[in-house]
């Protein structure tokens, strides 16, 4: 089996593993940020990655795939922590008013945490 039939069939059986045991929801969207986050492609693949050790979790259930699973979370989080400092102090830095700019992002932060709860 060549390493491409060995991809094709693991994409295969994630998306059917996902679908059997993990329907998707509808959930309804409150609202969305002008200036979501970019998400590079490494972020993108991290977050996948994550995706697939927590079925590999559900399934087996062990301690080190627990492990595993909390040490690529705690990964994934300080990628979209850098990725958002990277993006508020784009952002101060090409405002004309420093002060003020801070405060939106303030702003924003807190309006974001009240509707998570």
């Amino acid at each position: 089996m060549s390493d491409l039939d060995a991809n094709k069939s693991y994409e295969i059986f994630h998306c059917f593993i996902q679908q059997c045991f993990f329907p998707m929801i509808k959930v309804p969207v409150v609202k969305k940020w002008k200036n979501q986050l970019e998400i590079s492609d490494e972020t993108s693949k991290l977050k996948r990655v994550v995706e697939a050790v927590q079925t590999i979790h559900n399934v087996k259930r062990d301690e080190n795939s627990r492990k595993l699973l909390s040490f690529l979370k705690k990964k994934l989080q300080e990628c979209f922590r850098d990725a958002n400092k990277q993006k508020n102090s784009e952002y101060t830095a090409s405002g004309q008013d420093r002060t003020r700019s801070i405060w939106k992002i303030i702003k924003r932060m807190r309006q974001i945490l009240r509707l998570g709860k």
